[in-house]
């Protein structure tokens, strides 16, 4: 698979800027491994791999102790301030909800240059972005916004229409996909607008999401791909995510989130070539697998983690599973590592 990357530009923007607050930017390239020097001009069109942008931006906040996305830097934690409204953000019972909890957070605690209202215009959501000079970095900070209010709801919010203030840029294209809609140039501000019924959806995620996302964060908000949600299994995982403990969606309430009746995606599931039940067991048995790998955890723990409250039920569903207990399954994974 094609690794995502980000316009040279934008990484020369995030050194200068860090420059100009007396950073040795020396430090910041370190073990990038970037093939090209990021500050010359000419190479306008390299391309940066994004997990290499990622650390950059991360590395800049941790210099700088200024913002990430607009939100506090504490100390050493370059996602201090968005784990904090993150973890607000989960409370909320709705993606509106969530968005209007985004904007108040920001206007609280967030750097000026980041502030956005939303708005109802007939059946559609307009949010309107404002409070900075318009800039080609700024249109992925919108996209970034975006992306993790999809994650929070496990689908992707669908624009039906994106404004930017700033001029059309040599790779329209790029832009299209980050959006997923035709982006409109030279316009009066910077907006988005989509579909009312997308705001409706509920919040899915939770901290043990949370937490893994932040660890690299924002990589996976910014690599997130239209095209790996396009399948109702994928979508579905999506909602789930990996936080077993709390027990899984029903069927109707996983219908409901996709906007879809419980039979609609019962027949879905099956041109898939699988069912909810299907689904749900391989995705326990695969995290259980997973966690078996790790020997500083007990049996009994790893039931835990698979939402099972008796270590027996556990016991009896891996075995049906993969044919052997967990224990019997940890005990040979454990000789086959150990052989020659």
């Amino acid at each position: 698979m094609t690794e995502a990357t980000f316009p040279a530009h934008f990484v020369r923007s995030l050194l200068l800027s860090a420059e100009k607050k007396g950073v040795d930017t020396r430090q910041l390239l370190d073990g990038l491994d970037l093939p090209f020097n990021p500050r010359d001009p000419v190479l306008d069109d390299a391309r940066v791999p994004a997990r290499s942008y990622c650390k950059l931006l991360r590395r800049v906040a941790l210099h700088t102790q200024c913002h990430l996305f607009g939100l506090p830097v504490d100390g050493s934690e370059p996602t201090a301030g968005l784990r904090l409204m993150c973890l607000a953000l989960l409370s909320c019972n709705s993606l509106e909800n969530a968005i209007q909890c985004t904007a108040d957070f920001y206007r609280n605690y967030g750097h000026p240059g980041w502030r956005f209202s939303m708005s109802h215009s007939g059946d559609d959501i307009v949010i309107h972005f404002s409070g900075r000079d318009s800039e080609a970095v700024y249109a992925y900070d919108i996209a970034f916004l975006l992306r993790l209010w999809s994650w929070l709801s496990g689908q992707f919010i669908e624009p039906r229409e994106v404004r930017l203030s700033e001029p059309r840029k040599n790779d329209p294209e790029v832009y299209r996909v980050l959006f997923g809609c035709e982006v409109q140039y030279h316009q009066d501000g910077n907006s988005v607008r989509f579909q009312a019924d997308q705001a409706r959806r509920p919040v899915v995620q939770t901290v043990e999401s949370l937490t893994k996302l932040l660890e690299e964060a924002p990589y996976e908000l910014l690599v997130m791909s239209r095209n790996n949600l396009k399948s109702i299994m994928a979508k579905i995982r999506f909602i789930i995510g990996s936080d077993f403990t709390k027990g899984f969606p029903t069927r109707e309430e996983i219908s409901d989130m996709l906007n879809i009746s419980p039979s609609t995606l019962q027949r879905k599931l099956a041109e898939e070539g699988t069912s909810y039940q299907q689904l749900k067991d391989d995705l326990r048995k695969n995290a259980a697998i997973k966690y078996l790998h790790r020997p500083e955890l007990s049996v009994i723990a790893t039931a835990s983690l698979m939402g099972f409250g008796d270590s027996s039920a556990f016991n009896r569903t891996f075995k049906r599973w993969t044919g052997m207990p967990p224990g019997v399954y940890r005990k040979n994974n454990l000789h086959a590592q150990m052989s020659p």
